[in-house]
């Protein structure tokens, strides 16, 4: 495995809010003694507009309870730093690669933890992001309809970057290590390189190494390793008989 440098943190693109669902929210209450305007699509604190309206952030508890009241349904968006982020398009390449990840993983976490794809996890109180697939402590009988994880509850949180490098490497990967995720995977299917981000702190990851075809990956918090061409879906070819 090769060390790489840190690399600078993107921009969020936020997604923005039309002003229909804006109103929807006001109707339903879920923005009540908030005080909050539209404007260019964003939450902002009620002033006189100008150049320096400074925008509200949206808390994970409302974000989850206009999910919950279905005003997001079918808009693929996430929660980040207080803002609704829109997610990339998934095409069939990034869905089959979330797919085999999370077959593999199933396996070597079997008992004592579960996987999940492609679901919401909490990781702070304005953030909740949908990793493509992460590793959370406890079967899964352990959970209900009415409780969710959050990021003490996970071992490993994994992203496909099939055309999501930007936020998956910047952003996401701020966001993880603010929030204590222990470890951190970029899996680049197209660059067959698996950026591996470990041992966070001060909100940062102060391991960073990146992961060859050649080389085998640790499995965090069990005694498995796993070949990065594995992970990364490359088919082994039989030498010719001779």
């Amino acid at each position: 495995m090769s060390k790489a440098l840190k690399e600078p943190v993107s921009d969020l693109d936020q997604w923005p809010i039309p002003a229909d669902l804006y109103l929807q929210i006001v109707e339903a209450g879920l923005l009540e003694d908030a005080h909050v305007e539209l404007l260019g699509g964003k939450l902002v604190f009620k002033a006189p507009p100008g150049p320096d309206d400074e925008q509200w952030p949206i808390s994970a508890d409302l974000y989850l309870q206009i999910v919950e009241a279905g005003f997001l349904e079918d808009v693929p968006v996430e929660l980040l730093h207080g803002k609704l982020v829109a997610m990339t398009p998934q095409s069939n390449k990034h869905w089959f690669h979330t797919d085999r990840i999370r077959r593999l993983l199933e396996s070597p976490y079997s008992t004592r933890f579960h996987v999940r794809a492609d679901a919401p996890l909490r990781v702070s109180a304005d953030s909740v992001p949908e990793p493509d697939v992460f590793i959370v402590r406890g079967g899964v009988e352990t959970w209900d309809e009415d409780t969710s994880p959050t990021a003490l509850d996970c071992v490993l949180v994994v992203e496909i970057a099939i055309s999501s490098q930007r936020n998956d490497r910047g952003p996401k990967r701020d966001q993880y290590a603010n929030a204590g995720i222990p470890e951190y995977w970029v899996i680049d299917p197209i660059a067959r390189t698996i950026d591996i981000y470990q041992n966070p702190a001060d909100g940062a990851y102060q391991s960073h190494t990146v992961a060859s075809p050649t080389d085998t990956v640790q499995l965090p918090e069990t005694n498995t390793t796993i070949s990065a061409s594995t992970l990364l879906g490359i088919k082994q070819t039989r030498a010719p008989s001779p």
